[in-house]
């Protein structure tokens, strides 16, 4: 992740901090309800049962949390998510 930031797009992680950064997944399935990261999975608004990717997406969202707060924040800013490298090192 963090030789990463802005040199490689990635969907996962771009479509992340959008929602970190405001963007909402409408209409949730009540058993994604309960998970604290529901408001990030693209599939908490899906008719079909659990993704089996739910663990790995869990697990990404608790990894990158602290990262993603960071970006957010100085995109509030209006500093450039890219600063996150220099507070890294």
């Amino acid at each position: 992740m963090r030789a990463d930031i802005s040199r490689i797009s990635i969907e996962l992680f771009d479509a992340t901090l959008q929602k970190w950064c405001g963007s909402e997944n409408p209409q949730l399935r009540r058993d994604c309800q309960a998970c604290d990261w529901h408001r990030l999975c693209p599939h908490a608004r899906e008719e079909t049962p659990d993704s089996v990717l739910c663990a790995g997406y869990q697990a990404f969202y608790s990894y990158s949390a602290p990262h993603m707060r960071v970006m957010r924040d100085l995109i509030k800013q209006h500093r450039s998510p890219m600063e996150l490298m220099t507070m890294l090192r």
